[in-house]
């Protein structure tokens, strides 16, 4: 409520910045990284695995072995936290405090990009904080840096920085390997050049989702008639039902799913020339959550991603077309009641310690 009334004012300060800068970030500390380190499915594993280096050279194996990641960065990194003497707990919580610094600045470099008031920086933070990030930043802590750090790697390629744009990227994939459909944005920037093509990838996006529901539904019946192939089979029934690393139903039955799902269609459809690349960005991780929703446990990675690349461009297009004090007051609705169907759902309670 803070960040909402100081957006809609007219007073430019930087104290005040900082003071409401604070604000949301002690709240996403106290949600995020400082909840009950026993809570959500994979902070305990980072915990383990952490406790468990004990030099710089073999932190990646220490890493592979007691976590299960292959990206080369992320543990070696994790040593140096360590090093300084930082505790299990407080090595949960430095992530987090690195992962809500890239997202500002991440957040921060779209608002230049897209030309609209840094303010709504504050409000779309605040949102994201409520909804997304308390649940995701909390539990995949090495994707809460892959993802702001992707996003910033585009957004350099749209500035066009191609020195930062490569850094970024390949710090992203450093951390996880997900980033590398980030590079995927260069083919949909030079083929999708029209609102047209925008609104026929977008529909393409939505058919595959069906389509590939239906065949991955059928595939295990297909390879029962291939016995030589029953590993891979195994494989795929693993990935639909979504208990390969944690219990997830069908994303499509989730409320939380088609309420963020709505935010960034709304924005990505959006007929707005000026703002077309920062669109076609959210188009696809859209079209990559759509192509695989047959599996929670792979669509989930680039829901993430589609949040962050959409929700400050949805927060601009509604001061465009309403004005700031009435957009403000509808986006501060519409964040409550995504924030209630987020906060109040069973999972996030568990990977808060809400229980």
């Amino acid at each position: 409520m803070i960040t909402a009334l100081y957006v809609v004012s007219s007073k430019k300060n930087k104290i005040i910045d900082l003071v409401v800068l604070s604000i949301i970030l002690l709240s996403y500390m106290y949600l995020v990284p400082l909840r009950p380190s026993d809570a959500g499915n994979d902070t305990a594993l980072y915990i383990n695995a952490y406790t468990k280096l004990y030099d710089f050279n073999s932190a990646y194996e220490v890493g592979k072995s007691y976590f299960g990641n292959t990206e080369p960065l992320f543990w070696p990194l994790s040593f140096v936290l360590k090093m300084i003497g930082l505790s299990a707990a407080q090595f949960i919580a430095a992530c987090g405090l690195i992962s809500f610094f890239l997202t500002y600045n991440s957040l921060k470099l779209q608002a230049e990009i897209l030309r609209c008031d840094r303010r709504l920086v504050f409000f779309s933070l605040a949102a994201m904080l409520f909804t997304y990030m308390s649940v995701y930043y909390g539990n995949h802590v090495r994707a809460s840096l892959a993802v702001p750090l992707a996003f910033m790697s585009v957004l350099y390629y749209i500035k066009r920085d191609s020195v930062k744009a490569v850094l970024f990227f390949l710090l992203a994939m450093s951390f996880h390997w997900s980033s590398l459909f980030i590079a995927l944005y260069i083919l949909i920037d030079k083929f999708i050049d029209t609102e047209k093509k925008i609104f026929i990838a977008y529909l393409l996006s939505c058919f595959t989702a069906l389509v590939s529901s239906f065949v991955i539904n059928e595939l295990g019946s297909i390879l029962s008639f291939f016995p030589q192939l029953s590993n891979f089979k195994d494989k795929v029934e693993l990935y639909k039902s979504g208990t390969v690393a944690s219990e997830l139903t069908s994303i499509f039955s989730l409320s939380s799913f088609w309420a963020i799902f709505i935010v960034a269609s709304i924005f990505i459809l959006y007929r707005d020339p000026k703002n077309i690349r920062v669109r076609k960005l959210s188009l696809l991780f859209l079209i990559l959550v759509m192509v695989f929703s047959f599996s929670p446990i792979m669509s989930v990675r680039y829901f993430s991603f589609l949040y962050v690349t959409s929700v400050l461009g949805f927060t601009s297009v509604f001061v465009n077309v309403f004005g700031k004090k009435v957009a403000l007051m509808l986006l501060f609705l519409l964040f409550i009641i995504l924030s209630f169907v987020v906060l109040t759902s069973e999972s996030v309670r568990y990977t808060l310690g809400l229980n």
